[in-house]
């Protein structure tokens, strides 16, 4: 029952990060050609975000695929 319950968070976790990526996307299209604050701050903060982002993702993929949960 625990496991059961420890596989459906991981999976969560990894749909809400999907979820992050999507958004950062989002944001480093609206703010493609801004050059205030707001643009720079999206040009370099959003990249290393997204880098972070998927190594964890990456990391419980394959924490799930090989049923270590």
């Amino acid at each position: 029952m625990k496991r059961r319950i420890r596989k459906k968070k991981i999976s969560l976790r990894i749909y809400h990060i999907n979820k992050e990526l999507v958004n950062n996307a989002y944001l480093r299209d609206k703010y493609k050609n801004d050059s205030s604050i707001n643009g720079l701050i999206a040009k370099f903060a959003l990249p290393v975000a997204d880098a972070n982002l998927k190594f964890k993702q990456r990391l419980l993929t394959n924490k799930l695929k090989r049923g270590d949960y």
